[in-house]
């Protein structure tokens, strides 16, 4: 019996986050879209193998080589399926779980949410396999289980161009569950999540400014051979790996060597900078850093041994430094890049896992098109939806305009006048001669109003060609304001 497109897509995401490590996922996408995987998980478990021969690759290799997951991921998974069966009936479940939530992405417009989220966090906890240890079947615990979640909600954003929802109190509660296994910690009079606690962030507020003050201060300088200038690229996912990693940083060499390095370099000549540069580059490359280190850890002691600076690791870290100075370290930990991974284009395995699931999710329209399922071709859908009012990209997918047409006509949203985007302009505080006529034109209105929105919501609104050009909150402002046909956020339209 065939097997549904959203399943299909479903089983082949689980599996490649299951995979995780940056060569290990490049392996696994590239057999699904060359179509070289057999349905028997023991031929996918030889034709990696024969893959890693082929890149001179050694099966550790293919992992991600952080922490325990070392031993969790990259072949062992694979393994695990081939040779449990247990682990099928597991994948199987999660995977039509998983596809519950891959039918509503596929619905141009979708908005994935917190509950969204949720669900593909408890749908794999505890409810997959992640490897066999003399004999028992190891699955997805807390963490685990939360990286895959936030890791397919970063996916729906990027592959699919589909907006993923902000980071709310709901979902900062839930991961606190799931950061540093859970541990609580007293840091002076707050009590919560060790990683919240020894950064003075308690609240869902004060990590959503913290955040905020990251995505300004980091801006493709320093020792990352990535240039972050898209604030979008820091996300509230990376913003919780990064606390994680200066923890790491933290428990490893104290807080005031750090701070003492941070000021050494500051006054890092260039090529200095370009040497750190040139290991983050390694990294970018090889996908690890070497043993199970994290990649802050790496980073942080080859700067120090770049600029000179004796940085001595231990047993008894002072992480009692007051709130001003957690939080500082936190910002110049980014600034200076010495953690990368707060920006999504600064993680080898994330940027693996973003082309490999754009690649599957071409291989799956192929694949179902030649069973031939859905009566109507590509072309006859594009058409259909064109008909029925709806704006179709050149990139839009067989699924997509299939959804396009299912949703059926488009409710059109009323032109509003220009005497009445006018008087929003002056309800709202813009009118430049109170009391007068106004002399703006529809798109000086537009644009005024499209700027009482919130960046986020801007380039949620933009069509897939400008949302890949990264543009700033000004410029998404003037496309907006500039294109009637386009939706404006619910902010009013006008036609001149």
């Amino acid at each position: 019996m065939a097997v549904r497109f959203e399943v299909l897509l479903a089983r082949l995401l689980l599996l490649l986050h299951l995979v995780r490590g940056k060569r290990g996922v490049e392996i696994v996408g590239g057999l699904f879209c060359k179509r070289e995987w057999v349905r028997a998980f023991q031929g996918l478990l030889a034709a990696v193998k024969a893959g890693a021969v082929v890149l001179g690759k050694t099966w550790r290799q293919l992992a991600h080589a952080e922490g325990l997951n070392m031993g969790y991921s990259g072949i062992h998974p694979i393994q695990t399926l081939a040779r449990s069966r247990q682990a099928r009936v597991l994948f199987e479940s999660a995977s039509e779980a998983w596809s519950t939530v891959v039918r509503k992405i596929l619905n141009r417009g979708y908005v994935v949410n917190t509950d969204d989220v949720l669900f593909l966090w408890e749908s794999v906890r505890q409810k997959v396999g992640l490897a066999l240890q003399k004999g028992c079947l190891k699955k997805a615990g807390r963490y685990t289980s939360m990286s895959l979640a936030r890791s397919f909600a970063q996916v729906a954003g990027a592959v699919f161009h589909r907006r993923v929802a902000e980071y709310d109190a709901r979902l900062r509660a839930a991961m606190a569950t799931g950061q540093s296994r859970g541990r609580l910690e007293s840091v002076g009079d707050e009590v919560g999540n060790r990683v919240f606690a020894l950064f003075h962030l308690p609240t869902h507020a004060s990590f959503v400014d913290m955040m905020g003050q990251l995505q300004e201060r980091v801006r493709g300088l320093g020792c990352s051979v990535v240039h972050v200038r898209a604030p979008d690229t820091i996300t509230w996912q990376t913003v919780l790996v990064h606390l994680c990693e200066v923890r790491q940083c933290v428990q490893k060499f104290g807080v005031r060597q750090l701070q003492e390095l941070m000021v050494w370099l500051a006054d890092a000549t260039e090529e200095q900078l370009g040497g750190i540069r040139a290991y983050h580059g390694e990294i970018m490359e090889s996908g690890c850093a070497g043993g199970s280190r994290c990649h802050a850890v790496y980073i942080t002691e080859k700067a120090a041994a770049v600029v000179g600076y004796v940085l001595k690791k231990t047993n008894t870290p002072d992480t009692s430094a007051d709130k001003p100075a957690m939080r500082a370290l936190l910002l110049d930990m980014a600034t200076h890049r010495l953690s990368p991974k707060i920006a999504t284009l600064a993680i080898p395995e994330w940027l693996s896992m973003q082309s490999a699931a754009a690649g599957v999710l071409e291989a799956c329209h192929r694949m179902c098109g030649a069973r031939g399922d859905g009566a109507a071709s590509f072309d006859d859908l594009r058409t259909k939806a064109a008909a029925l009012g709806h704006v179709v990209p050149r990139q839009t997918t067989r699924a997509e305009l299939g959804a396009l047409v299912a949703a059926g006509a488009v409710e059109r949203p009323r032109k509003l006048t220009l005497e009445e985007l006018r008087k929003l302009v002056r309800a709202a505080g813009g009118d430049p001669q109170p009391g007068k006529t106004s002399n703006w034109k529809g798109h000086e209105c537009r644009a005024f109003l499209l700027r009482r929105r919130s960046a986020a919501e801007l380039h949620a609104s933009l069509p897939p060609e400008l949302k890949r050009q990264k543009l700033s909150k000004e410029g998404a402002v003037q496309a907006l304001a500039a294109d009637p046909s386009l939706p404006l956020c619910s902010a009013p339209w006008v036609s001149e």
